[in-house]
């Protein structure tokens, strides 16, 4: 009976992240820093640092739906992660440096009762 019990309890416990695993929603990152790193190139740190806002920020909005009705849940998968982009341009070269913490998006409707918490 015991047994019994101890198997039912692992299942029930399973089940959230059985669900969690199904539907993962979007993925999105949102920069808290950034920097420039030249490397070996002796590029312009003000212009290498202005591209690499543009870079890092452009991370952020890979999310395209957001005018679906209802709303949004941003929940945290990792914190102060960071992502090195390269810069090979013509004019400069090196590699932007952006910290920030990875969301997973899940669209949230609080008339619907499946979506609520």
């Amino acid at each position: 009976m015991k047994k019994l019990h101890l198997l039912l309890l692992i299942a029930f416990l399973s089940l959230p992240l059985a669900a969690l695993a199904e539907d993962d929603g979007e993925k999105i990152f949102i920069v808290q820093q950034y920097s420039y790193d030249p490397g070996e190139s002796d590029g312009n740190r003000e212009i290498g640092l202005s591209l690499c806002g543009t870079r890092c920020n452009a991370l952020s909005g890979n999310f395209a739906s957001y005018l679906k009705p209802g709303g949004w849940r941003l929940i945290r998968s990792a914190s102060n992660q960071e992502v090195a982009l390269e810069l090979d341009y013509p004019f400069i070269k090196g590699r932007c440096i952006c910290v920030g913490d990875e969301y997973r998006v899940k669209w949230y409707d609080p008339v619907c009762t499946e979506n609520k918490p």
